[in-house]
């Protein structure tokens, strides 16, 4: 019953839920207003009242994706792990997030392989706030005079390069033992350059 208030309340949400769906089903390129509005019970003008494309609908869902994506890694940001360890798990979990987006959802995985441009637009959003994420254990690893260094900004640069390097071979590996030893040991040579 809650539910079905909620779709009531919140139509675009509701779209944005089907269309995750449908996209899923028949992929991004195949799947038409049409699909999306009879996957949701609406007609295509109702869908055209919140979506002016399918495009638009598609960045919503991979939006809507992603902020889910941050919430573990801001979650250790904030937890009491040591700067090396905190660095470490944050790199895991970065990488289990891409992972389990790109997994769970057939048109993200598609769309991150393949340079997909909405994809690219999310990419430069979610790359910045990875860059702040990324920044404040730095900067703490380095207040705490546990990584030494003057210019976290550049460190940060460097860390996201060798991570983004990594992912669509995860992606198509299935994240499987070999890459996170991978990962480990990429971390391991971050954290015995920086630490004092």
């Amino acid at each position: 019953m809650q539910k079905q208030e909620a779709v009531i309340k919140n139509p675009k949400d509701n779209i944005i839920v089907v269309a995750l769906r449908v996209f899923g089903r028949l992929g991004v390129y195949k799947t038409t207003m049409n699909d999306i509005a009879k996957a949701a019970k609406k007609g295509r003008r109702t869908i055209y009242q919140y979506f002016k494309s399918k495009e638009e609908i598609y960045q919503a869902v991979l939006e809507k994706e992603t902020a889910k994506m941050v919430v573990p890694m801001k979650a250790i940001v904030k937890s009491e792990l040591k700067p090396e360890e905190k660095l470490r798990s944050y790199a895991h979990q970065r990488i289990a997030s891409i992972y389990k987006i790109a997994e769970n959802h057939h048109a993200f995985k598609v769309g991150f392989i393949h340079n997909d441009k909405v994809i690219l637009k999310l990419r430069k959003r979610f790359d910045r706030f990875d860059s702040e994420l990324l920044l404040k254990i730095i900067e703490e690893g380095i207040q705490e005079g546990v990584f030494k260094g003057n210019d976290s900004e550049l460190m940060v640069k460097n860390i996201q390069v060798g991570l983004r390097g990594m992912e669509i071979d995860f992606i198509k590996n299935n994240l499987n033992e070999n890459c996170k030893k991978q990962l480990d040991l990429y971390i391991e040579m971050i954290t015995k350059g920086i630490a004092n």
